[in-house]
């Protein structure tokens, strides 16, 4: 059995698994936690941990653009439903949550009003057509810093990789430096950038199904 750790990129596999899957909503930490554990192979893998990187929610303030209120960020349902989320996963099994933060990039029309102009009469947006858009910070420094710690200590065989991003090219290539085996996950539809793929031992499909 090769000793494994799964490491996954959290916003790449949450917007995989809903767009597979077709769900409405974002998935529940019971179905993110329920397809983290089987992209490991339980025939010839054994789950030494599951990190998994996110971000809390952004707990500043911001004055709306339109109404000019100043909204507590920390208290708006979207936040207080992913601090439900990241608390709830962090109790599962296994589980190691490696989280960054939130910070804002600015009012933006919201994507739902930009393909409503695309098909019917312009219109005048309203105070609900804008939202603050956010950018994780912190969360591929720390999927670097754990692929690369596992190699230098030899905790695991094999670590199965879920990102779709280049900027962990390096931190792989110290791992296979390493001895580690390198596993990079296509999730469902999305295929990995051909440079991951590259710069991995296997390349790995994981069916997505409910």
């Amino acid at each position: 059995m090769k000793k494994t750790a799964i490491l996954i990129d959290g916003e790449f596999f949450s917007i995989a698994l809903r767009h597979d899957l077709r769900l409405a909503h974002r998935p529940s930490a019971a179905e993110i936690y329920q397809h983290a554990r089987r992209l490991a192979d339980p025939a010839t893998e054994e789950i030494l941990r599951i990190f998994y990187y996110d971000s809390h929610s952004f707990r500043g303030r911001a004055r709306h653009p339109v109404t000019r209120k100043v909204i507590e960020f920390s208290q708006t349902l979207p936040a207080k439903a992913r601090a439900h989320f990241l608390s709830e996963l962090g109790q599962m099994d296994l589980i190691a949550l490696r989280c960054g933060e939130s910070r804002p990039r600015g009012w933006q029309l919201k994507e739902t009003y930009l393909s409503e102009l695309s098909r019917g009469p312009l219109r005048r947006p309203t105070a609900d057509d804008y939202e603050l858009r956010f950018e994780q910070k912190g969360v591929d420094m720390r999927i670097g810093i754990d692929a690369a710690t596992l190699a230098i200590n030899h905790h695991v065989d094999r670590i199965i990789v879920v990102t779709n991003d280049t900027d962990l090219i390096p931190a792989l290539k110290i791992a296979r430096r390493g001895g580690i085996q390198v596993v990079i996950a296509q999730i469902g539809s999305f295929n990995p950038h051909r440079d991951l793929v590259e710069d991995a031992d296997f390349r790995r499909h994981y069916a997505v199904a409910a």
